[in-house]
């Protein structure tokens, strides 16, 4: 006898938006506290950018090795995140090796921020930002390749 159900592709959908549905939380969630004031995820989405983007610049006057320290610590942490977009983009499209190696890197390039003491319990919107990204690879593992598609 056979499966009626062997044709249905298995479902992508619940992983992406579970993981992009984490990565959103994260942006609410308290990063740590400036005096009184509670620092959100999005406080330090922001100011890893900036300092991605603007680290430089200010990096070739005065203290060089002070910036440069600055930028590895807060901006390349950050590039977790467009690796994890670009990650979900290919998960969804069931190219499974590219989606396996972003999901990766994007873990990869989030651990970056564990040395600096971002990892420790005063950071719990670190810790919901670092889970987004394996619940993909986690869907990868757990999910097969569509049938008569191409993987990778």
């Amino acid at each position: 006898m056979t499966d009626p159900y062997a044709d249905i592709d298995p479902p992508r959908g619940p992983w992406v938006w579970l993981a992009l549905g984490i990565h959103l939380v994260s942006f609410f969630v308290p990063f740590g506290a400036e005096g009184e004031r509670i620092l959100s995820g999005y406080h330090a989405f922001g100011y890893s950018l900036a300092m991605l983007v603007f680290g430089p610049l200010f990096g070739f006057t005065g203290d060089r090795v002070g910036w440069w320290l600055m930028i590895a610590i807060a901006g390349l942490p950050w590039l977790a995140n467009p690796c994890f977009w670009w990650c979900l983009i290919a998960y969804a499209d069931d190219q499974r090796r590219v989606a396996a190696i972003l999901g990766g890197v994007s873990l990869g390039f989030g651990l970056l921020g564990l040395p600096f003491g971002v990892g420790g319990l005063r950071f719990p919107a670190y810790w919901v930002w670092l889970s987004s990204f394996a619940v993909p690879l986690i869907g990868l593992a757990l999910t097969s390749p569509r049938r008569g598609r191409r993987s990778g």
